[in-house]
């Protein structure tokens, strides 16, 4: 029986399934077609205590690392400008010291040193915080896993954890070391997938290795609430993707020592395959359209990873584009498709069809296929469903 990762009370057979055929991992590119890279099978179950659904797998060996394979799209840049500037401003964090906690290569840091913050990172991965530092960024190699992270600088008067906390094992101890480096009246900003979101529209083609955990509004509120936090503020951000919440300090003791039980959400985990099985009938459908002839897929982000391996896409799919250079000349994590560079397109005389699978992103892409590379159908996956473009 397992365990949950929170709150550490068994999970439930009956709250459980497998989801077959599944990624190993959403970063795991190899250079060769390699049985590290063939499909696995995903323990999936949702805690009846603290009710956040799960994955129950060994976690991908890089998850102290935070990996973005591309840079941060001009819509996200606007976006993040006016979020950091409201942040500061809101909470009084001019002249003030702000962290980072995962900050890849220093994306986000490079837009707040445009404000009047003192600004810092924490990144795991060695060649990204070789990166940062080159670009004078104050950065420290570090992951909060024990009672000695201490985090050069601190205390902090503010911290920033964005689209990284649902890749940590051990929550719990990951915030007490964090709070160890902040001042006791700290302003904190997290943001996580949106679980809402995927429920309510069914995609469950979202599930990844990489993502330990399904936050929902709810369920992080109070997991927050219980780990001493008070939420201050909450919301549904980037068409309602990724849930924002704005929170300080709160005296009480940790949620593990307490046993109240958290007011759950109906939420049938057998949904989840129903829900897949049904985007296997727009696949279908999408290959009578082009007469089972094969297709190229643009984008080898984790959707379109799980897609590729869940539906066993390999017969079908003769390769696979993006624009990441960390991704090109390798193989797909459990499809094992090779990824190659978009000029590889110039070259395709036997392939007509390109399925774009790039998420909030697939519609400004498909515009530049289309401006660039006149000659091809382009078809999106949007949401549960594949449409012409």
């Amino acid at each position: 029986m397992k365990r949950c990762r929170i709150c550490l009370r068994h999970i439930d057979s009956s709250n459980s399934i497998i989801i077959r055929n599944m990624p190993p991992s959403a970063q795991g590119f190899t250079k060769k077609n390699s049985k590290k890279n063939f499909p696995i099978n995903y323990h999936f179950g949702v805690c009846n205590f603290c009710y956040v659904p799960q994955i129950l797998n060994k976690p991908v060996n890089y998850y102290k690392r935070t990996i973005r394979a591309t840079s941060l799209s001009k819509t996200l840049i606007s976006y993040r400008k006016k979020q950091f500037k409201n942040f500061i401003n809101d909470n009084n964090l001019k002249n003030k010291k702000l962290l980072e906690v995962g900050c890849n290569k220093g994306e986000n840091l490079k837009i707040l040193k445009k404000f009047s913050c003192k600004i810092y990172g924490v990144e795991f991965d060695k060649s990204s915080v070789e990166e940062c530092r080159k670009s004078k960024l104050k950065v420290s190699r570090l992951y909060l896993n024990s009672i000695s992270s201490k985090i050069y600088n601190r205390p902090f008067d503010a911290f920033m954890i964005l689209n990284f906390l649902e890749h940590i094992p051990n929550l719990r101890e990951f915030f007490i070391n964090l709070k160890k480096n902040l001042n006791k009246d700290f302003t904190g900003l997290i943001e996580v997938p949106n679980f809402d979101m995927i429920k309510k529209k069914g995609l469950y083609t979202e599930i990844i290795l990489d993502h330990l955990y399904y936050f929902s509004k709810e369920n992080l509120s109070i997991i927050l609430d219980k780990l001493g936090f008070k939420v201050i503020k909450k919301e549904k951000i980037l068409d309602d993707y990724i849930l924002s919440l704005t929170v300080k300090q709160k005296d009480t003791k940790f949620f593990l020592k307490k046993k109240k039980k958290i007011k759950q959400r109906k939420f049938n985990i057998n949904d989840i395959n129903k829900k897949l099985n049904i985007f296997q009938k727009e696949i279908d459908l999408f290959q009578k359209k082009i007469r089972n002839e094969k297709f190229i897929i643009w984008g080898a982000g984790h959707q379109s990873l799980m897609i590729c391996s869940y539906y066993k896409l390999n017969d079908k799919v003769k390769f696979i584009i993006d624009s990441s250079k960390m991704k090109q000349n390798k193989f797909a994590p459990g499809s094992n498709i090779r990824i190659f560079h978009p000029s590889k397109l110039k070259f395709e005389k036997e392939v007509s069809t390109i399925l774009v699978i790039g998420g909030g992103y697939s519609e400004e892409i498909a515009k530049n296929i289309k401006k660039n590379y006149k000659s091809f159908k382009i078809y999106i996956a949007n949401k549960n469903k594949i449409i012409n473009f």
